[in-house]
């Protein structure tokens, strides 16, 4: 289906539409992880993998804790040093239920949620895995495997499936799973493994460097197929996973040596059977893990952070203290365009953690959230920080990678940190962000306060206002998301918008 794209020729409509979102609510999940100065905290920050999924009325999150929480009307007793918990909210921010997950590793589980509104978790547990009562159990001690488990929108057990379990360090062989569904209700899991990885009989094997498995499991936990991926001469880190209509695959991934250098992204393509149709290096070395998403017409966005000037297919980005990179690449593997899309003006003395996170809405505009450290600035903003900070953004651009607008969550004290961990959108246009912090931090009109331990939010960002917007407006023939010249443009426009919807027009010389 044709789109129409809107680009803007105003540099000041940014300033009109950064202020027309706000933070509807935001909640805190837990608050257990032991914090105390920047620098010294005691959690475990992403790698990889998803934490929070969305379906019409419905979101799905996970996490860890480190002591007692209470989710809704449920307490879970912590029983390890570490634990995980799976929630379900409503869109107004109330827990439906909540599982408790014992699976004695610091590694947070991924999550997703079918069409038919199911709740699928991949994660990895070492000895024994506790959901709702044991699940599985390894034959040995400080054995290890890889885990899918799937409940009803009520909460009910429906299926679980496991890896064989391998001896090895945890911490070391393998990271955050990454968890994504089809239309169908088939089951997509991704992540990285050393040494050997088997199942449903099928083996996989590598040496020295990580390697990726790709495991495609049906809606009623049948294994369908199992398969490798990556770069043999490289240890591949930090897989994120994302699954189309059509049933292609899309896996990013970051190539490097433990614990540096980063030597650069690649994407692979995989079709629902998982044969690999083209492997691309777009981001050079530089850049840390990368986030991905795709649109209807299966163009991939990329996004990541990078602290030195960097290649990005033929586009070099630069930087001095740190920037967030957006990339658009084609369903052939193709680079579009990249750009920087936040660059730290000055250094903080925060570390900034994990990956940025990236969805794309049921309008086909895309939202990027990161963290920052010192005093940002936004492309194609007037939104500036004034002094030194630490901080989460999140924008929201258009396919052209143009910046619609941009909100931060503050800290209200020192010493704290903020850094997100998962993002997606409803129906609606709505976004929904949900991070780990330490200290106390401003959500629009709400504060929470972590101190003196850390915890994981959970907030809401909608939109209010009307706002006046000119520009032009084609159709996108080859939805490529650029105005090409062989593209006729209607005349120009104004439009007035409001919670992004279009309300009313008028023409000129139609």
């Amino acid at each position: 289906m044709k789109k129409l794209l809107l680009l803007c020729f105003f540099i000041g409509l940014t300033s009109l539409t950064a202020f027309a979102q706000y933070f509807q609510w935001a909640k805190m999940q837990d608050n257990s992880a032991p914090f105390s100065t920047p620098g010294n905290y005691n959690y475990s920050y992403p790698q990889g993998g998803n934490y929070l999924a969305n379906t019409n009325n419905l979101l799905a999150t996970t996490g860890l804790f480190y002591d007692d929480i209470t989710l809704g009307n449920q307490t879970f007793i912590l029983s390890d040093s570490i634990d995980a918990y799976l929630a379900l909210y409503d869109l107004n921010g109330n827990v439906l239920w909540a599982k408790q997950i014992i699976s004695q590793t610091p590694i947070r589980p991924s999550v997703a949620i079918d069409n038919n509104h199911n709740i699928v978790i991949s994660g990895v547990f070492r000895d024994s895995l506790y959901i709702d009562g044991q699940i599985f159990k390894a034959s040995a001690a400080n054995k290890m495997g890889v885990y899918a488990v799937k409940f009803s929108p009520t909460g009910s057990f429906l299926w679980a499936q496991s890896s064989d379990v391998n001896t090895g360090n945890y911490q070391t062989e393998f990271f955050e799973p990454s968890v994504k569904t089809d239309t169908s209700g088939n089951v997509y899991i991704a992540g990285n493994f050393i040494n050997t990885f088997t199942f449903n009989n099928t083996s996989l094997h590598t040496t020295y460097n990580s390697k990726i498995y790709l495991v495609k499991i049906n809606e009623s936990g049948v294994s369908q197929w199992v398969t490798s991926v990556g770069d043999s001469t490289r240890s591949n880190h930090t897989i994120n996973i994302n699954v189309t209509d059509a049933g292609n695959i899309y896996l990013a991934y970051t190539l490097m040596t433990p614990p540096a250098p980063f030597w650069g992204n690649k994407i692979t393509k995989l079709n629902t059977a998982g044969n690999v149709l083209w492997t691309s290096t777009v981001i050079g070395p530089g850049a840390t893990g990368v986030d991905l998403v795709t649109d209807k017409a299966e163009n991939v966005y990329l996004t990541g952070y990078f602290f030195q000037n960097i290649m990005v297919g033929n586009t070099t980005l630069n930087t001095n203290t740190g920037s967030c990179l957006l990339a658009k690449v084609n369903a052939s593997g193709n680079l579009v365009w990249a750009k920087s899309i936040a660059t730290w003006l000055t250094p903080g003395s925060g570390f900034i953690f994990g990956t940025p996170k990236i969805t794309i809405s049921a309008d086909q505009n895309i939202a990027v959230t990161g963290q920052f450290s010192g005093i940002p600035q936004f492309s194609g903003s007037t939104l500036t920080i004034p002094s030194s900070s630490e901080g989460t953004f999140i924008s929201q651009l258009d396919t052209a990678g143009y910046t619609v607008w941009v909100n931060t969550v503050m800290d209200a004290t020192q010493p704290s940190f903020v850094y997100p961990t998962a993002l997606t959108g409803d129906q609606a246009g709505n976004f929904y962000l949900q991070g780990t912090f330490g200290g106390s931090f401003q959500f629009g009109s709400t504060t929470l306060n972590a101190s003196p331990l850390a915890g994981n939010f959970l907030t809401k960002i909608n939109f209010g206002g009307s706002n006046a917007v000119q520009g032009k407006i084609f159709v996108d023939s080859n939805a490529n998301g650029i105005y090409d010249v062989a593209e006729t443009p209607f005349r120009q426009l104004v439009l007035n918008t409001s919670l992004g919807n279009v309300n009313s027009y008028v023409g000129s010389g139609w």
